[in-house]
């Protein structure tokens, strides 16, 4: 229950999606990928309910950008607002679907390729059943076309970086956390990316072979690390550090699953090693909730002390 626990926040499964879609949606029956598949709580084959939580993510996301927009533009034709407007900011959509894509790249594309691989005349069966096929298929296209589109932009970026003021200024959101002149650190998004696409095709066309996936899992996480302690992709040294540790701990999870194969059938063995695998995930969580804390922590204490020192400069003046 813990570790089912920890794996539904981690994978976005934060709401009731099957209750929420039953209202929207007129979805017919659909079977499970297969066997292993519906073990694993992959019960359906449909793209929209497979992605559960991160399709609803993604509709507010949108009804947000829609909103925004709309106010953005009361504001500008009326020529009021602006106060609101400064408070609203300036937002790069591109960033944010893209960093809405990295984070959860895992779990779409398996949705996505789920519902391609079992395609069938039941996909079209209604309206509801055909929108989320077509979900799929776009959102597969989106996941394809990210990695290329990071490796061009990324090209432009170093390229023109020292020469075109332009460029720095259109780019400077989307590279801001990585060392600009290093190209294969501008990239680490898009070895995240393949890593992520390795595993989900291994998952998809060998279901059966564990320790095959489970060796896949292990060659990946060692190559990413060997990347993040070569290139250094990160500016600040504390994150590039913070980064080989979550892989790390991602490492010694896979080992940990080699217990659950055949090689292993020791019920009191597995037992134990699932609280190790309970334990790593956990400080994983830990670790990186503190780290967010202290980042955003130390971003307001510099931000007051900013504040503080221009309302002092005002008031000697």
């Amino acid at each position: 229950m813990v570790l089912i626990t920890i794996m539904q926040i981690t994978n976005f499964d934060l709401f009731f999606t099957d209750t929420i879609m039953e209202y929207v949606f007129d979805f017919g029956e659909s079977e499970p990928f297969s066997a292993i598949f519906e073990e694993a709580d992959f019960e359906t084959s449909n793209y929209v309910l497979l992605a559960g939580s991160l399709f609803l993510i993604a509709v507010s996301f949108l009804i947000y950008a829609v909103l925004r927009e709309t106010l953005l533009w009361f504001i500008r034709y009326f020529d009021t607002g602006f106060c609101l407007m400064e408070k609203l900011g300036e937002m790069d959509y591109v960033v944010t679907v893209l960093r809405f894509l990295l984070e959860s790249c895992l779990e779409l594309s398996l949705a996505g390729l789920i519902t391609v691989v079992k395609l069938d005349s039941s996909n079209w069966a209604n309206f509801s059943d055909g929108f989320s096929t077509v979900l799929a298929f776009v959102n597969l296209v989106g996941l394809v076309g990210a990695p290329i589109f990071l490796i061009v932009q990324a090209h432009i970026f170093h390229k023109y970086y020292d020469t075109n003021q332009e460029v720095r200024d259109k780019y400077k959101t989307l590279f801001e956390d990585y060392r600009r002149r290093s190209l294969p650190s501008l990239l680490y998004n898009v070895v995240f990316f393949l890593r992520r696409y390795f595993m989900v095709i291994i998952l998809i066309y060998l279901p059966l072979h564990k320790n095959l996936q489970i060796f896949a899992q292990l060659l990946s996480t060692l190559f990413v690390m060997c990347y993040i302690g070569y290139v250094e992709p990160y500016k600040e040294k504390a994150r590039n550090t913070f980064e080989w540790f979550n892989e790390l701990t991602v490492l010694v999870a896979s080992y940990a699953l080699l217990t659950f194969t055949p090689w292993v059938d020791d019920n009191d063995t597995r037992y134990l090693v699932g609280w190790v695998m309970i334990g790593v995930v956990a400080l994983n969580m830990v670790g990186n909730i503190t780290m967010m804390l202290v980042t955003k922590l130390c971003q307001a204490v510099t931000k007051t002390m900013l504040w503080y020192t221009k309302r002092k400069v005002k008031a000697d003046f």
